[in-house]
């Protein structure tokens, strides 16, 4: 689905939250819900809010390759692209690391990311 006119809106976390998330304050904040079925083999993006930049003839969306790289490298995100690609929400399903990353850009060149460890049943 696209939807366009994100940047500064409410859907772009990045505009929304501070960049240092030690400062919220009981009024900020943002809910994400939905189901998902994952295992121990589950690698990627449950779902991403990005610009609309798609590569025509492969389909791949280069933000989210790079977030992902950073993502499971455990960067700080300071190799991200000169230019304005922002994500405004993702959630990264980490099967083999049992994690959940909720990621984002704040500003051009940072990624915040979140970290949730899974529960074993």
């Amino acid at each position: 689905q696209r939807y366009y006119g994100i940047a500064g809106g409410p859907f772009d976390i990045g505009a929304n939250l501070p960049p240092n998330m030690a400062k919220l304050t009981d009024k900020d904040g943002y809910a994400v819900s939905l189901w998902l079925r994952a295992d121990v083999t589950t690698l990627g993006f449950a779902y991403a809010v990005t610009d609309a930049f798609e590569n025509a003839a492969d389909h791949k969306v280069y933000c989210l390759e790079r977030l992902a790289l950073i993502i499971e490298s455990g960067n700080d995100g300071s190799d991200w692209f000169n230019t304005t690609y922002n994500v405004y929400q993702s959630l990264y399903v980490n099967g083999p690391g049992r994690t959940l990353t909720f990621a984002y850009t704040a500003v051009p060149g940072q990624v915040i990311q979140l970290d949730f460890d899974l529960i074993e049943n």
